[in-house]
C-alpha cells in the first residue's frame, strides 16, 4: 500500500495485447475508468496499466498499481513466469523484454498481478460487490464483514474471505492513512 501510486476500484473498459517484433507475447494493455479511489487519480478519469493478461472488459478490479519502474513493478515477474518464458525465442530475451517494457502502459500491477483484484457480485452478501481474497496472499480478518470459504483459526480465515467492496475499500484508506 505504501509502494502504490494508484489504489483504486476500476472498471475495463478497454483491453489489447501487447508484442514484440521478436513475436514476445507481452501481456495486455488496459484502459479503465476509475470508479472510486483510495489514492490516485480522481473518480471519473481514466488510467492504463499492464501488463498481466486475463482483466475481463467491463468487469470491476481494486487495484494497487505503481510507476513503471519503482518497487513493486511486476513487469520482470511476468517474464519469469514459466509459461512467458517458454514462449520467448531463444537468444532473444533481452531484446523482447526491452521491446515489451517500452510498450507497456506507464501504471503497472504488483504482487506478480495480485494486486488486480476482481470485483464480483456476491451470493453471500445479497449479490452486493464483494472482492474475494486468499489467505495466502493477504491478511484476512473479521474486523470486517466478511464470509471464509474454509475454516477460521482465530481470527484468520484458512481459504478465500469474501469482503463487501465498500467495507475492503474503507479498510484500504485507513491503511494508506497509515502510511502517510
Amino acid at each position: 500500500m505504501a509502494q502504490a501510486d494508484v489504489v483504486a476500484e476500476v472498471e475495463i473498459v478497454e483491453g489489447r495485447l501487447a508484442m514484440a517484433s521478436v513475436g514476445q507475447r507481452c501481456g495486455a494493455i488496459y484502459e479503465a475508468l476509475v470508479r472510486s479511489t483510495v489514492k490516485g487519480p480522481s473518480v471519473g478519469s481514466m488510467i492504463s496499466f499492464s501488463p498481466f493478461s486475463g482483466r475481463g472488459i467491463g468487469n470491476r478490479y481494486v487495484v494497487l498499481l505503481v510507476k513503471a519502474g519503482a518497487p513493486g513493478d511486476s513487469t520482470y515477474a511476468y517474464f519469469k513466469d514459466p509459461l512467458i518464458a517458454s514462449r520467448t525465442p531463444a537468444g532473444k530475451e533481452e531484446e523482447a523484454r526491452a521491446q515489451c517494457e517500452s510498450g507497456y502502459a506507464p501504471l503497472r500491477e504488483t504482487g506478480w498481478g495480485l494486486g488486480t483484484i476482481e470485483v464480483k457480485p456476491s451470493p453471500h452478501f445479497d449479490y452486493r460487490p464483494a472482492v474475494s481474497i486468499r489467505t495466502l496472499n493477504y491478511v484476512s480478518s473479521t474486523h470486517f464483514p466478511s464470509h471464509c470459504d474454509s475454516k477460521m483459526i482465530g481470527e484468520t480465515c484458512t481459504g478465500n474471505t469474501e469482503i463487501l467492496l465498500d467495507e475492503f475499500l474503507k479498510g484500504l484508506a485507513m491503511i494508506y492513512a497509515g502510511t502517510k
